[in-house]
């Protein structure tokens, strides 16, 4: 349902270099699909290996200078500011609430 909002979205506000995947993570995604920005909603109890493989075909997929933003719950801010300052060498907290927490980093 959220990838087919996402393309009505996309339609409806006029934006046509948008695309949106049904994917596990970049599974599914064309290699050779280069990004400047990827946006991630990241299960709250998604495991260690399984997020590391996020985050590392992540920053293969980001252009230089791309970001990568998420959100998640806020019990695992610490936890997501360990591995993307691991990954990309930076991590900065865009907005906190009780319940969740979002993110950027970078790829420089």
């Amino acid at each position: 349902m959220a990838v087919e909002y996402t393309a009505k979205n996309a339609q409806l506000s006029g934006l046509s270099n948008i695309r949106a995947y049904l994917s596990n993570g970049l599974a599914q995604v064309p290699p050779e699909q280069k990004f400047d920005v990827i946006v991630s909603n990241i299960p709250a109890k998604i495991g260690g290996e399984l997020l590391s493989i996020m985050l590392q075909d992540s920053y293969a997929r980001l252009k230089p200078g791309g970001k990568l933003y998420v959100v998640t719950i806020s019990g695992l801010k610490d936890y997501m500011k360990r591995h993307l300052t691991g990954v990309f060498g930076n991590y900065k907290k865009l907005k906190q609430s009780k319940t969740y927490t979002a993110a950027v980093a970078i790829k420089e």
